[in-house]
């Protein structure tokens, strides 16, 4: 599994298993990724920028 350590809008981390994620994308409003996974339901909003989240750093 490929968990990364980021930050969620409360400013404490978390950590994200990515492998499970379908998309993320960039809120420019909101200065947040939000990564999507596969129920379409469930999605989480963090502080890193996609190609952070991507790199896994």
């Amino acid at each position: 599994m490929n968990w990364i350590k980021c930050t969620d809008m409360n400013k404490q981390s978390i950590y994200v298993n990515i492998e499970n994620g379908t998309s993320i994308f960039w809120v420019e409003q909101e200065k947040a990724s939000i990564i999507g996974f596969p129920s379409g339901g469930d999605s989480i909003k963090v502080l890193e920028k996609p190609e952070i989240i991507i790199r896994g750093t």
